[in-house]
């Protein structure tokens, strides 16, 4: 299978996570037919009986997702959870130590897919230092990441956090985001950034 198939696999399985997630949350009490995951509700304070939003959810249908894509189409990749890292990384301004990605895709024993995922707007330059690393070769890079809202002004919000215009690196890192509650306007989610 070459990077091209791959990489429509790969979107594949993150558009369909977003979907099941999606379900999850319009059902209002965490709970849907799709999957066997259900997102609990918070029980106390100003969250109180808002179903939680995290990226474990978002890691654990990601593979729901992936297995089901990966047997019905008799794909022979399969998946690692925070896996090392080849390269070592400084971010604390202490000594450098190796990191780990949330997820790794593999076929023939070799990675091929490296991932991170994130839940609601966060900070991402750790997650990106990773990515963008040459020592970690040549592999498809994502950022995963879902949002509770959106609005007109979080797709400009997201490409000036993320510079992406003015980005000429050697690798892409392909970003994609999903927002759950879309307030109306015409920019669509999820969007694709080359970093």
């Amino acid at each position: 299978m070459n990077k091209q198939k791959k990489q429509q696999v790969i979107d594949n399985v993150i558009d369909s996570t977003f979907k099941s997630i999606e379900a999850l949350f319009k059902n209002k009490n965490g709970f849907a037919r799709n999957t066997r995951l259900c997102i609990p509700s918070y029980h106390h304070g100003s969250n109180e009986n808002k179903i939680r939003l995290s990226e474990q959810e978002l890691r654990f249908l990601f593979v729901e997702e992936f297995n089901k894509n990966a047997d019905v189409k008799k794909l022979d990749l399969r998946y690692s959870v925070e896996t090392p890292t080849v390269g070592w990384y400084n971010n604390t301004g202490e000594r450098k130590r190796s990191g780990n990605f949330d997820m790794t895709i593999w076929q023939n024993e070799k990675i091929v897919a490296i991932i991170e995922f994130k839940a609601k707007n966060r900070y991402y330059e750790t997650d990106l230092k990773k990515l963008t690393n040459l020592e970690e070769g040549d592999v498809l890079r994502y950022l995963v990441n879902i949002l509770e809202a959106s609005t007109p002004k979080t797709s400009r919000n997201l490409r000036k956090k993320f510079n992406v215009e003015n980005q000429k690196g050697e690798h892409i890192v392909y970003l994609k985001f999903y927002s759950l509650n879309k307030s109306s306007h015409n920019e669509t989610f999820p969007e694709t950034y080359k970093y």
